[in-house]
């Protein structure tokens, strides 16, 4: 069986990943997708592939048409509470850079728009490397000059993405997308195996989330090992920022400390409520 995790960025899917690298036998990996060594010898992940970008819009639909059955694939979704998940995403968009750089500018109906001593360039360049040209510009953010958005402006500016596989090419804001996403998740349950994990359950029980996994796949994990430090390579050097940090920030929720009163009320206006209680989360 195949592994495959799917969930928005600065959820803890490197986390998550690495806790499956760490204490999971696999015969394979392909980017976010395992082969297990008790897997049916008739799963090939060579021929399904990584099964798409993890970050991407879940669908029964993409899933089918990768040829993918009910039976083939394990599928670990990744939800974290909006709020604080929208603090993070501020300071680690990632992807879309275009909207915030000082390079590429866009029109209000989305069409980008460069700078001339750079388009002929950034568009040849583009193009010829494809898709990984695109992602280039999406996971390495640090490569760019950020024209940096208030935190307000930035949970009310539209979200903008090329990337293959987003909700649409411009969401409305980024809780737009968090509702989008997760409601792909869900809807996704009704149709495959899925297992629906919040990033607060991971970080507070790793090793019984990691049973889940292994329960649902009929494999056996002979030890656990957590990780202690951040799965985020920018992260790494920074020796505070250890499990238990983060099981301080998350669970006590100590972000809240840095959300406003005007923040809380526009983000609780814009998200689905329905969507929220299926996951635990409670309107602030």
């Amino acid at each position: 069986m195949i592994i495959k995790i799917y969930g928005e960025r600065n959820t803890g899917t490197n986390y998550l990943m690495q806790l499956i690298e760490n204490n999971i036998p696999i015969v394979k990996r392909n980017g976010s997708a395992y082969l297990i060594s008790s897997a049916n010898s008739s799963v090939d992940l060579d021929k399904t592939g990584e099964l798409g970008w993890k970050h991407r819009l879940a669908s029964a639909e993409y899933l089918q048409a990768k040829g993918v059955g009910r039976g083939a694939v394990l599928i670990v979704t990744l939800t974290k509470n909006p709020y604080s998940w929208l603090l993070s995403l501020h300071k680690r968009p990632y992807c879309p850079l275009e909207v915030r750089t000082q390079v590429i500018a866009r029109k209000a109906a989305g069409v980008p728009v460069f700078q001339k001593w750079i388009e002929k360039l950034f568009l040849g360049i583009t193009r010829r490397l494809g898709r990984p040209g695109l992602l280039l510009r999406c996971r390495f953010p640090q490569w760019c000059e950020y024209v940096k958005l208030t935190f307000y402006d930035f949970i009310r500016n539209t979200w903008f993405s090329e990337c293959q596989g987003e909700v649409t090419q411009a969401s409305n804001n980024p809780v737009q997308l968090w509702n989008e996403k997760n409601k792909a998740y869900l809807a996704l349950a009704e149709h495959y195996n899925v297992l629906l994990l919040t990033y607060e359950e991971l970080l507070a029980f790793p090793e019984a989330t990691l049973r889940k996994i292994t329960d649902r796949l009929g494999c056996k994990m002979s030890h656990f090992n957590n990780l202690d430090r951040s799965a985020k390579n920018e992260d790494k050097e920074n020796n505070a920022k250890n499990h238990q940090y983060y099981k301080d920030y998350y669970l006590n929720e100590c972000w809240r400390e840095r959300l406003n009163k005007k923040e809380i009320k526009w983000i609780s206006s814009q998200l689905d409520p329905l969507v929220m209680k299926s996951f635990g989360y409670e309107l602030l």
